[in-house]
């Protein structure tokens, strides 16, 4: 297949959506940016101006990407991932403190964030695993590969540390599900995480009298199956343990902003003035924001409180706030409904691809967006934690955006391809 019709074959839907989100990205930027002074438009010392530089150079990633063939993706899968595992380990020696992590190297005025090549590298290098016909996910040494290739990028990003993007490879368990991962490996994650968000809220004794209650409720339905009633035994005594160990990670592995954050999403932190002044300022702050929008926003560049820079970090963890204000419950529920649409539409071509590396990737692809959206609005809105992700192509970032514009791009064209070079 000759590159024209490589070209040819390139979902219009999806760069649609691609363009039409990082314009409508970087307006928001530009509003939260203006305030009260008029800069420039080129500006370089502006977030607006350098995320503009930023969206220029993405066309010139987008070129690259395309005329690169199908095989090259597979072949170098490897070679990206040991790439991206050497950049996180260099941060230690190397990197930059912000915000309390060293997740960034600066050079001069410019600042990368090898976790964004990390996502990418880790989807390729998954993608190219569960891709040899001799891997069966579903066997306990083939699922344990799987969950190293995840494991190593996501303890060093961790210990960073960066807990925010370390959980966003969690995501990769709905990959390895789809490829028929066992489907009580993805209850087990799941149940840990309620497990440790009902501990510190209600305490140990009452979740500990809820799990012994469920497991003999299990017991009693599958009474005449000795086989299976053997098999919650395990699961109860991992649950146990592990509900007496999350105080000791609550108070110990966690930071105090992680603490705070959690505490305030399960309401335990009373809201009182202290409260919306202290630790609870960002969240206060994002939901003024977004309630003084209404129903249909203020208008662009109409934003009293985005245009006062009340919203700490507006620009990046809480741009939806300007989206809520400017554009109103229409703009945010349409914003969320498009990504919506986008996402699945991803996960629309990657069930439709004829090689399990491209669906793989795909999958995710779609996946790695869909967290992305679901925390990032999540936690403008006070019903996720605050754990500094950015909103795909609205957040400010050039690491960010040419991370995801990878991510898209090399999915775009894999699906073109349908593994012709392969």
């Amino acid at each position: 297949m000759g590159n024209a019709s490589v070209w040819r074959r390139l979902d219009g839907w999806l760069i649609l959506f691609y363009a039409f989100f990082i314009c409508w990205g970087w307006a928001n930027l530009y509003s939260t940016a203006l305030g009260e002074r008029h800069a420039p438009l080129f500006d370089l010392s502006e977030n607006y101006a350098k995320q503009l530089l930023w969206m220029g150079l993405s066309a010139l990633l987008i070129l690259v990407i395309t005329l690169l063939k199908y095989i090259e993706y597979y072949q170098f899968a490897g070679v990206v991932y040991l790439i991206s595992i050497a950049l996180l380990a260099g941060l230690f020696p190397f990197g930059r403190h912000i915000h309390g992590a060293v997740s960034w190297y600066a050079l001069g005025p410019l600042r990368f964030q090898p976790a964004e090549l990390a996502k990418l590298a880790t989807a390729l290098l998954l993608a190219r695993y569960l891709s040899d016909p001799s891997v069966e996910i579903s066997r306990p040494k083939a699922l344990i590969r799987a969950l190293l290739i995840i494991g190593v990028p996501t303890a060093l990003i961790a210990a960073q540390p960066d807990l925010g993007t370390a959980l966003v490879f969690s995501i990769f368990l709905l990959v390895l599900y789809r490829e028929s991962m066992p489907g009580y490996y993805l209850f087990i994650g799941f149940g840990a995480a309620l497990i440790f968000v009902m501990a510190q809220a209600f305490g140990a004794t009452p979740v500990l009298v809820g799990l012994i209650s469920l497991a003999s409720i299990w017991a009693y339905q599958r009474r005449r199956q000795k086989k299976n009633l053997w098999r919650v035994i395990p699961f109860l005594v991992f649950a146990i343990g592990f509900l007496y160990s999350t105080d000791f990670i609550f108070n110990r592995v966690l930071s105090d902003r992680h603490r705070n954050r959690i505490n305030i999403l399960i309401g335990k932190v009373e809201h009182t003035e202290a409260f919306r002044r202290g630790i609870g300022y960002n969240l206060n702050q994002s939901l003024l924001t977004i309630g003084s929008g209404g129903l249909m926003g203020k208008g662009f560049l109409k934003g009293t409180l985005t245009q006062g820079n009340f919203v700490p970090e507006q620009s990046t963890d809480y741009i939806f706030c300007t989206i809520g204000e400017e554009w109103g419950f229409v703009g945010s529920a349409g914003l969320v409904i498009l990504f919506s649409l986008f996402i699945a539409r991803i996960f629309y071509k990657a069930e439709r691809q004829n090689t399990r590396f491209s669906r793989v990737y795909g999958y995710a692809v779609g996946c790695f967006f869909m967290i992305h959206l679901l925390v990032n609005a999540g936690m403008a809105l006070g019903i996720m934690p605050t754990i500094g992700i950015p909103l795909p192509f609205f957040s400010y970032g050039g690491s960010a955006l040419w991370g995801f514009t990878a991510m898209l791009f090399i999915f775009i064209k894999l699906d073109a391809t349908r593994g012709e070079f392969f």
